[in-house]
């Protein structure tokens, strides 16, 4: 069942991938980097793209944002969990645009889908955690610490049955 989770966000978030649209620069000017969602909504919603490795590059620099807003909000923060949510409705934005780049180009997404597939599985316990409406711990490395009884690892069938259709919902609307 944690495969099949697994999976369907790192497919979901692939699916997603958008470019940053970092196109070489004079090394006088620096590159603008994205930080926050907001920053990568200005930067890229209405973005054309030029080809395969625009589109990569700039899929690497949305995980990157994703992941340190992940850990923000684990950490507490109550702006980053809001736009952990509002991720979903961005990546959906790009999703024709990764599927034509992904047919164009399929070799180069096998290997960025390698690349990123355990860091994502990293992140899907993160995201559990976060998303946990019975969740008992306010801290997520109590939550996580080996041997919990709470933990996912824990999680009957039925439970990650019932957690992954959540998540699969969540993603898909």
């Amino acid at each position: 069942m944690k495969n099949t989770l697994v999976l369907l966000l790192a497919g979901i978030l692939t699916l997603s991938l958008f470019s940053c649209g970092e196109s070489k620069k004079s090394d006088d000017k620096k590159e603008n980097k994205c930080e926050t969602l907001e920053d990568l909504e200005d930067k890229y919603i209405g973005k054309d793209f030029k080809d395969c490795d625009e589109f990569i590059k700039a899929a690497e620099e949305m995980l990157k944002v994703y992941y340190i807003t992940i850990d923000k909000a684990v950490d507490g923060d109550k702006e980053a969990e809001l736009d952990v949510n509002e991720f979903n409705d961005f990546f959906l934005y790009f999703q024709n645009t990764a599927e034509e780049f992904e047919s164009k180009c399929p070799e180069q997404f096998d290997i960025f889908y390698n690349k990123h597939y355990t860091k994502t599985d990293e992140y899907i316990d993160k995201l559990i955690w976060l998303k946990s409406d019975e969740n008992e711990y306010e801290d997520y490395e109590l939550y996580n610490m080996p041997g919990s009884t709470e933990g996912i690892y824990d999680m009957s069938d039925e439970d990650w049955i019932e957690t992954e259709g959540e998540l699969e919902e969540e993603l898909l609307h």
